[in-house]
């Protein structure tokens, strides 16, 4: 889904919720995934930071997909408590950008 945003008096730009449309979303966790393209045996790095504890991992085949690098930051409403991902991926040379509820 196309992320919506509102725009604050301070004329920044504040991400609304995907369930709501409320804009009081609050970090759950963010996850870094780095995999080289080319590599054949799908090694690379998978970093989540999650209530000031960091993980370093080879965990690759969640939210990403084994073959791809990544960012997933996870939230929830403050309004409406539904839980959401923002992602940020690359696939076959484009940068994709997902907002979706989990």
């Amino acid at each position: 889904m196309m992320p919506l945003f509102y725009r604050r008096s301070d004329e920044s730009l504040a991400l609304k919720c995907p369930e709501c449309g409320g804009f009081y979303l609050q970090f759950k966790n963010i996850e870094v995934f780095d995999v080289d393209e080319d590599d054949k045996n799908d090694q690379g790095l998978h970093v989540s930071v999650d209530h000031e504890v960091a993980s370093v991992d080879r965990q690759l085949d969640s939210v990403m997909g084994k073959r791809r690098h990544g960012i997933v930051i996870r939230f929830i409403c403050g309004e409406c408590a539904k839980q959401s991902w923002f992602k940020i991926n690359q696939h076959n040379g484009n940068t994709l950008v997902d907002f979706s509820i989990i």
